[in-house]
């Protein structure tokens, strides 16, 4: 087993651990309470599967970067539903619970949605025929890695007793671990690509971020705390599903160096502005 493989199972791994870990700590009263809102949903679906992807393949189609990093980039976008938006819309004081909800039901609706958006926008992208997408792995590696540990940690998380609160902090360590892997791995085995992208990159991830913010804002409604939560949910990507795709069926490209940059990209910028949200409204409450 090269480098590329060991990387790629841990990175598998990690989308495993995450996403039981996730259904596990959520109550599932959450994620039906989060159903009855209707219009929030649809606004949520409008963000994330079409907007904010759109948004990415119009500025890759004005820089024509190299096929597979736009496909690296794209997949990262494509995907919804990261289990760490709801803790950035805590930070934020946001609407925590309808977060969670939110988390559940677009991490699940990723699996059937996310491949056929990717599968569209590169399609009409230009100097992307190269790339071919094996929807087979990538379906498989939702399914495996996304949907049956997200249902398999709702369904133990709702089992009365002492199981739930045995198994969580072993279930975070483990995660915590797997990621810290995944991640250490990827920068290693593709340091050299990462130091080859140029300043045009990173305006187009910083375009990217922040027109995700601005929808996510602009679609949360009237209330303060749904805008923060619409804005996180929808500008946290789900990396750990896009990484696990790219580092297993897409070792030795640039793929899985693109889609880690966005993600520290994102991960980065999405933490200062928590922080600086939930500081201000720390600072109103005092005063």
């Amino acid at each position: 087993m090269d480098s590329a493989q060991v990387v790629g199972t841990l990175t598998f791994l990690w989308l495993i651990s995450l996403m039981f870990r996730m259904g596990l700590s959520v109550p599932i009263r959450a994620v039906l309470d989060s159903l009855t809102q209707t219009r929030f949903l649809l606004k949520a679906l409008l963000a994330n599967f079409f907007l904010v992807p759109l948004i990415a393949w119009g500025l890759l189609a004005f820089f024509q970067p190299n096929p597979i990093v736009s496909f690296g980039f794209m997949i990262v976008v494509v995907f919804a539903g990261a289990p760490f938006g709801p803790a950035f819309a805590t930070i934020a004081k946001g609407d925590t619970s309808l977060a969670i909800g939110m988390m559940i039901f677009l991490a699940a609706l990723s699996v059937p949605i996310s491949p056929a958006v990717l599968a569209f926008l590169l399609g009409y992208l230009p100097g992307s025929s190269p790339i071919t997408l094996d929807h087979a792995s990538i379906l498989k590696v939702m399914l495996l890695g996304q949907l049956a540990p997200l249902g398999a940690g709702l369904a133990v998380g709702a089992i009365p007793g002492p199981l739930k609160v045995t198994i969580a902090k072993p279930a975070k360590v483990l995660s915590q671990v797997l990621m810290a892997g995944a991640c250490s791995g990827i920068l290693i085995t593709e340091a050299n690509v990462l130091r080859e992208f140029g300043h045009r990159a990173y305006i187009g991830m910083m375009v990217v971020f922040v027109s995700s913010m601005v929808v996510g804002w602009g679609l949360g409604g009237p209330r303060i705390t749904r805008r923060q939560t619409m804005m996180f949910i929808t500008t946290i990507r789900n990396s750990a599903a896009a990484l696990a795709i790219v580092s297993t069926n897409y070792a030795g490209t640039e793929a899985p160096a693109a889609a880690l940059a966005y993600t520290l990209f994102f991960s980065a910028g999405a933490l200062i502005a928590a922080l600086l949200m939930g500081k201000r409204k720390d600072t109103h409450v005092t005063q």
